[in-house]
């Protein structure tokens, strides 16, 4: 919950944004000319993601963000470049992405789509995973045109995924 908290608070202070920023670091992001990134991340993910976004730390490394997919996430108070491309997924029942009190946006760069889904499970990943998989026509239309503009319209290209661990270690 800390780390929630402090997310949601401002960029840069989170220990997952610290932990993100150092694998990155490891991987050699932003040595390499053309070094792209597109942050992925699921509730409490996706606002580290647009902290790393806003916060500057992604550029700074040398790198250039392509966009962020959120997934329940509450970032649309987010203050991200006007230029980022953004993809938010939200389930209409879900309060975690309603947490921040920001109009949820719709513009030329930010896609907010919108998934039908109700109980009392609509936050949990697998939920969003189980919509994803049922999604109708216009779903999945306003979804395929968010995609076209986070990758310019180019299906092919490199792309890899690495994971990392960070472990608290108590002091």
């Amino acid at each position: 919950l800390a780390s929630d908290l402090a997310a949601f608070a401002r960029p840069g202070v989170s220990a997952p944004e610290r932990a993100a920023v150092q694998a990155l670091i490891a991987k050699g992001f932003g040595t390499k000319p053309g070094d792209a990134l597109t942050l992925v991340g699921y509730s409490e993910g996706g606002i580290v993601g647009a902290n790393l976004i806003a916060s500057g730390a992604v550029t700074h490394l040398g790198g250039r963000v392509a966009g962020l997919v959120a997934v329940a996430s509450p970032i649309s108070a987010a203050h991200l470049p006007a230029d980022t491309k953004v993809i938010s997924l939200e389930h209409t029942d879900d309060p975690v992405p309603k947490l921040d009190l920001a109009e949820h946006k719709n513009d030329s760069n930010w896609t907010t789509v919108r998934l039908n889904a109700s109980g009392l499970d609509t936050h949990f990943l697998h939920s969003y995973q189980v919509s994803l998989s049922q999604m109708t026509p216009e779903e999945k239309a306003s979804l395929n045109q968010a995609l076209a503009k986070l990758t310019g319209g180019h299906s092919a290209g490199y792309a890899a995924r690495t994971g990392f661990e960070a472990v608290r270690v108590a002091s």
